[in-house]
């Protein structure tokens, strides 16, 4: 999964949690990244169901972003199924 992060406010770093509780993500990744004012950064998340992973089995993943010196905080919940 592809996410962007758009920082309308100043240059910043935002620190990066993923909650995925049946373990689905595969590569560890950044945990923080820093975005300029007015700029884009895109962050690869990859996800794989583990082996013997029951065909219709969902799993909810949180992503949020909280910027360190804002605390503003932004997330989302993506509903995986393995297939």
């Amino acid at each position: 999964m592809v996410f962007v992060v758009h920082n309308v406010g100043p240059t910043e770093v935002f620190d990066i949690f993923i909650e995925d509780r049946l373990g689905f993500r595969v590569r560890k990744g950044r945990r923080s990244v820093l975005v300029r004012q007015g700029a884009k950064r895109m962050l690869s998340v990859w996800f794989k169901a583990p082996p013997g992973a029951e065909l219709g089995k969902s799993n909810s993943v949180v992503l949020s972003i909280t910027g360190r010196k804002s605390r503003v905080r932004s997330g989302q919940i993506i509903n995986l199924i393995v297939a």
